[in-house]
């Protein structure tokens, strides 16, 4: 129940005994929006948090009122990590369905960003930003991970809101 996360094959389920992977500010966040509020938390939800590494590193939501501002806020974003550790390769942009992922593609085409749809995606390294579903990301690792297209209501934004500037 640590990690809270069920796994089921071949008849048998299984609950993970622990999260080896999110910080604590990342499972802030998670649960935030599973629980709409950041102050309804329950207790085992706050001991899981506590059992996380701290990495002092806040999710970071930019506010954009219309979808060019936010297409610029996300190539600004992606190109700014060149002078980085982090290359296009760990980077992904999640969706909640395919709805708008040939928008995605064509975006970074048009910036010149390399990408990789994330299900043809073999696992191996490579230096293309992947685009894909939340479903699809399911036990993959990137070192960012961008979310762009959500709204007020779905996620605690007074927590980490920053400016398109940050």
């Amino acid at each position: 129940r640590e990690a809270g996360i069920e796994t089921r094959g071949q008849g048998r389920s299984y609950t993970l005994a622990k999260n080896y992977r999110n910080s604590a500010e990342i499972l802030k966040a998670a649960l935030a929006i599973k629980n709409s509020d950041i102050e309804s938390l329950s207790t085992a939800d706050l001991q899981l948090i506590g059992e996380a590494p701290v990495t002092n590193q806040l999710p970071k939501i930019v506010p954009c009122v219309t979808e060019e501002s936010q297409d610029r806020a996300l190539v600004k974003l992606i190109k700014s990590f060149s002078s980085s550790d982090i290359k296009f390769g760990d980077i992904a942009i999640l969706l909640p369905s395919n709805k708008k992922l040939t928008h995605y593609y064509q975006l970074l085409k048009n910036t010149g960003i390399p990408y990789q749809v994330l299900k043809d995606y073999n696992g191996k390294t490579n230096a293309q930003v992947k685009i894909g579903t939340y479903k699809l990301s399911r036990s993959l690792e990137f070192k960012v991970v961008l979310l762009p297209d959500i709204s007020d209501g779905t996620f605690p934004a007074r927590q980490f809101r920053h400016t398109a500037d940050d």
